[in-house]
């Protein structure tokens, strides 16, 4: 994530002083004021300097997996999926509308069931088997050589996201499992399947720096089982500052682990 330029103001002062007034009155002016910007300017650099916390410490394409910010692909019915997903997160399921999605997808009506001939429960299934794909594939990124490295690789990379959810995101997977009565086993299926496959490509990687198989899959299950708390906690409160304290307390504990 790149910089944020420092904004600048631009300041009009209204002199007291007549036009026939000394220019080096108005000299010093306009001194003060490019005096007092430098300095406004330096201080709002420094401040981008700081240390960012565990919500924000390095870009991530997770963001445009979990938050789904990309731009819309010229596929008519993957850009009424990713809208589809994008509306689970933020409406849940039953407030999601084809009419919502057809506005943001700027796809036509005759679209709906031409690609989802199921309805809106086709459509609701496929945007969450997209959003378990492409969680997936973040997670099959996850660099480390060592059960620590890999833990914080995982915290560092969903950091942002949850700091999504503070804003009032959620998690699409989430929203249908919740949301999905027993008539709509579909769904539940499509959650669930996402859901494994996360903690399958989790404990592969805690597999492959050392993990025995049997803590690697139950660390994997907490993994996934902390994201999705942290995530439900964080669009409760508001805050990211649940997310902050468990991340460390988790690290703690594992690192406590013989």
């Amino acid at each position: 994530m790149g910089r944020r330029a420092t904004p600048t103001r631009t300041v009009h002062v209204a002199s007291a002083t007549p036009a026939r007034s000394s220019s080096r009155s108005g000299t010093a002016v306009t001194m003060a004021l490019l005096t007092a910007a430098a300095r406004s300017a330096s201080t709002t650099t420094a401040r981008t300097r700081e240390a960012p916390s565990l919500a924000a410490r390095r870009p991530t394409t997770l963001g445009r997996s979990y938050e789904l910010e990309v731009l819309m692909p010229r596929d008519t019915k993957q850009r009424m999926t990713e809208s589809a997903a994008l509306s689970l997160r933020q409406r849940g399921l039953a407030a999601t509308s084809f009419t919502d999605v057809l506005a943001a997808s700027g796809a036509a009506r005759g679209a709906i069931y031409h690609h989802f001939p199921g309805g809106k429960n086709d459509l609701a299934e496929q945007a969450v088997a997209w959003t378990g794909r492409r969680v997936r594939a973040e997670f099959e990124s996850i660099g480390g050589d060592d059960p620590d490295a890999v833990l914080r690789s995982f915290i560092e990379l969903i950091g942002p996201v949850v700091a999504k959810a503070a804003g009032g995101t959620g998690c699409a997977v989430a929203a249908v499992t919740v949301e999905a009565s027993p008539d709509q086993p579909a769904l539940s299926a499509a959650a669930d399947t996402a859901f494994r496959s996360w903690i399958d490509v989790l404990e592969a990687r805690l597999c492959h720096v050392g993990v025995a198989s049997s803590q690697a899959s139950a660390t994997a299950q907490l993994m996934v089982t902390f994201l999705e708390g942290s995530l439900v906690l964080a669009r409760a409160a508001g805050t990211v500052a649940v997310f902050e304290q468990s991340a460390s307390a988790l690290l703690r504990a594992l690192a406590e682990q013989p």
